[in-house]
């Protein structure tokens, strides 16, 4: 649709291409002529003074279409494509000024697509040598729907039949442009489950796979989703179209993402699945309820697909997560010493007691019930209450009480602290040990 000048009075009217025959109308809009025909230059409108203006433009644009309904809006960059309910094309162009003008075709009824059809026809040429990134995303679009960038120079006799006047009819086209994705009409984003079962059947990891688009082309659909928190990103080719016969031929491909940052928590089911796939085991794809599956796939590889140690520290991280209410997050650069120090704090928290040994390095400051020792004493036994914690980024997370047990402990210094007690400075004998264990030392008083 378009405002055009009448030759001989000058009055501006208004054209409305209906339907896709030749059948054209003619409408005189003094309104339109009131709110549209000025000259800018002699009018500074504010923002809120030209709602009455648009509306009516909005209202004549959208008043004889049977198909569509259109609707428009201006932006200082081009808006990047969006899904919207019922919205069949979307045309944006220059303006004369600087700025954007979308213009939108939006399908009011579902066979509104059937009645009045979209149609278009282009011609596609580049050499696979300068181009191979493109020729492999145009496969994929042709084969799977996925959505494809053209580059400049390889389009050429491009034609859209468009409703509202928006077709195109060119030998020669310029610039770029981005085809697809064909998604699939109707699909709602649903949950799987994908389980690695060893070699005796037994399942060694399972994680939730969320599926959020699905393409369709001439060779099958192709499904994109992510796991639980973000683990991996998949994409999933399902040959053939099926019609609900199971097992499918697909294959996949991962893609895993950095986890800094993420909450351990809710990548570990991920992880755990990662670092359990390899030889011999397979990988089941399944409904997310019922013990039937979709398809499977054993490992071609000897290795699993994440690190033994890295599957061991998002599980220790996991793990610590549950006495404490701040978020346990991945860190930003995770050593051997991080994993160790945490799995001996897992063993804590689990209940364990943990010993290991204490140097003449860091003495120990500790109150004890009489201030007549000598620095000569040996003390057999020190316990002490502490905060169990573990430092992650440099900010300390506290996870309970917990308490010490000190052996082989030589008193190096006594100083006075008052009321009988002494405040003694200890260091390790050669055989020193220490030992820690979760809770409030044995009757001590919260």
């Amino acid at each position: 649709m378009q405002i055009v000048q009448t030759p001989g009075d000058g009055t501006p009217r208004w054209r409305s291409e209906q339907g896709h025959g030749p059948v054209r109308s003619e409408l005189y809009c003094s309104e339109m002529v009131k709110s549209l025909c000025y000259d800018p230059a002699e009018r500074n409108d504010l923002p809120a003074e030209v709602t009455d203006r648009i509306a009516t433009l909005r209202t004549a644009v959208n008043r004889d279409d049977p198909h569509y309904r259109y609707e428009f809006e201006t932006s200082a960059v081009p808006p990047l494509p969006r899904d919207e309910t019922g919205l069949v094309l979307s045309e944006t162009c220059p303006l004369a000024e600087g700025g954007f003008l979308t213009i939108k075709a939006v399908a009011p009824f579902v066979q509104a697509a059937e009645e009045r059809p979209v149609r278009g026809q282009f011609q596609v040429a580049f050499s696979v040598d300068e181009h191979p990134e493109t020729a492999e995303d145009f496969g994929a679009f042709l084969d799977f729907g996925r959505s494809v960038q053209l580059p400049e120079g390889t389009i050429s006799s491009f034609s859209l039949d468009l409703p509202g006047g928006l077709g195109v009819d060119q030998q020669t086209a310029t610039g770029t442009a981005r085809i697809g994705p064909a998604n699939v009409v109707g699909f709602a984003p649903h949950n799987y489950r994908w389980q690695v079962v060893g070699k005796s059947g037994e399942i060694l990891a399972e994680t939730r796979v969320n599926v959020s688009s699905a393409t369709r082309g001439q060779d099958g659909l192709e499904l994109s989703g992510s796991a639980s928190g973000g683990t991996f990103a998949v994409t999933i080719q399902v040959q053939g179209l099926p019609e609900g016969a199971q097992p499918l031929t697909a294959s996949w491909t991962l893609n895993v993402r950095s986890h800094r940052g993420l909450l351990a928590v809710d990548i570990v089911s991920g992880v755990q699945l990662l670092g359990q796939f390899y030889l011999p085991h397979e990988l089941f794809w399944r409904p997310e309820q019922g013990p039937s599956f979709i398809a499977t796939w054993p490992a071609s590889q000897t290795t699993p697909l994440l690190p033994r140690g890295y599957v061991r520290l998002i599980e220790a991280l996991a793990f610590i997560q549950e006495p404490t209410s701040i978020p346990i997050r991945v860190p930003s650069a995770p050593s051997p010493e991080n994993l160790n120090q945490l799995e001996a704090v897992v063993r804590v928290l689990r209940g364990e007691t943990v010993c290991g040994s204490w140097g003449p390095s860091a003495p120990l400051v500790v109150r004890s019930g009489s201030a007549e020792e000598t620095t000569e004493m040996f003390v057999p036994i020190i316990a002490v209450e502490r905060e169990l914690t573990v430092e992650l980024d440099g900010i300390a997370i506290p996870l309970g009480p917990s308490y010490e047990v000190y052996s082989g402990v030589q008193v190096e210094s006594v100083e006075p602290a008052g009321e009988g007690t002494a405040r003694l400075v200890v260091r390790a004998s050669d055989d020193a040990q220490v030992q820690v264990r979760r809770g409030r030392l044995p009757g001590s008083t919260p």
